[in-house]
């Protein structure tokens, strides 16, 4: 599952099997709490801002929600 910080770079990577298609954006609140775990409960990785070229960085659901509860401590 394909994720992005911005519209702009998903629209970038919308070439290939993926031509033709739309980004969605997802508010951070409804990711963390839907998204996420729908990607573990049907364990798949999430690939963290893919390059046309490439994959990206692919990592557990789990782990990327660790990363964000880390990052999001920085600001309250």
């Amino acid at each position: 599952m394909p994720i992005w910080p911005h519209q702009k770079y998903a629209t970038l990577c919308a070439e290939g099997s993926w031509e033709g298609s739309a980004p969605k954006l997802i508010e951070l609140e409804v990711w963390m709490k839907r998204w996420i775990s729908g990607a573990k409960r049907d364990g798949r990785l999430i690939a963290v801002f893919p390059i046309p070229q490439g994959l990206g960085i692919e990592v557990e659901p789990d782990r990327l929600a660790a990363d964000l509860e880390l990052e999001l401590a920085n600001y309250e």
